[in-house]
């Protein structure tokens, strides 16, 4: 027997074990000594110390040279702060002693985010959601700006524009409302030539949205003779013009001309729904509408 076999015999012989058991947890503590290069072990657990799945084990061992302290798992996982962000990480490791007891450890290190406004998103930048940025040592979550709204990265390294319907990116700020504007439209209609050509233009997120597959346009007309709506004629007009598109020539019939009179008053309403997208759904968006009058 050599001596290392002499000291851990040694260590096994003066080796002590006590055990209680109570309503909260376990304790424990087993002790050794080898002389030189012993080991000094201790586990305990208390459900009573901690707040929610109980305190974890705790291990002190002196190998004479380098001492070492961590903490493991039990049934319960150990979460411990750290002040460096370039710490984070997941280590999974068993860790053997001297006196060949071998102790399996979890250890969940949680990271340190930095929020990053990046300003303009720009082409072939890369972009961080939360992950490490090695070229500053930092976990970064990037926001940027396009079209005048905020938006927060969700796929670190994304080449994708943040546009209205992009997965990869996660709106914040600005505009969120679908939106309508006439553009480019007379405000003149004679009564010898009754003509006139509307068009709108579609916003969401400032992002024109205009000739998108996903929105339609009804078009709806009110108008008056003799002081009362012309309700007959209006709801033939109406169900031929649902889904008519972002834009229209609008002619004496169309305006309710009668006789070459044109009504009392006219309203022209265009109603905007953007349908079956998952943006629509979960922004619980509205239909936008915009009206045209001539009195």
């Amino acid at each position: 027997m050599n001596e290392e076999d002499n000291a851990l015999a040694g260590m096994a012989a003066e080796l002590s074990i006590a055990e209680e058991t109570t309503e909260s947890g376990v304790s424990m503590s087993v002790g050794g000594d080898t002389g030189e290069s012993g080991v000094s072990l201790q586990a305990g657990r208390d459900g009573g110390e901690t707040a929610e799945s109980g305190a974890g084990k705790e291990i002190e061992a002196d190998t004479g040279e380098h001492g070492y302290q961590t903490e493991i798992l039990g049934d319960e996982e150990l979460e411990e702060e750290v002040r460096e962000p370039r710490d984070d990480y997941r280590h999974y490791g068993d860790h053997t002693f001297m006196n060949d007891v071998t102790i399996a450890g979890r250890l969940i290190v949680k990271n340190y985010v930095t929020d990053r406004d990046r300003g303009q998103w720009m082409e072939g930048e890369t972009y961080y959601a939360g992950t490490l940025n090695a070229a500053l040592g930092i976990y970064e979550q990037s926001h940027v700006w396009y079209e005048g709204c905020k938006y927060k990265c969700k796929v670190t390294g994304t080449q994708r524009a943040p546009l209205w319907n992009c997965q990869d990116w996660e709106f914040e700020e600005g505009n969120p409302h679908l939106t309508l504007e006439w553009i480019g439209n007379d405000d003149t209609v004679f009564i010898d030539n009754p003509e006139i050509e509307l068009s709108l233009r579609a916003t969401l997120y400032n992002q024109d949205l205009t000739n998108e597959e996903m929105i339609t346009y009804d078009w709806t007309r009110e108008s008056w003779r003799n002081g009362a709506r012309d309700i007959a004629s209006d709801e033939i007009w109406n169900d031929g013009h649902t889904n008519a598109g972002p834009s229209m020539l609008l002619e004496a019939s169309d305006m309710n001309f009668q006789f070459g009179m044109p009504p009392e008053r006219l309203i022209i309403t265009v109603t905007a729904t953007l349908h079956d997208s998952e943006e629509a759904k979960n922004l619980k968006l509205k239909p936008a509408r915009a009206q045209y009058y001539m009195i």
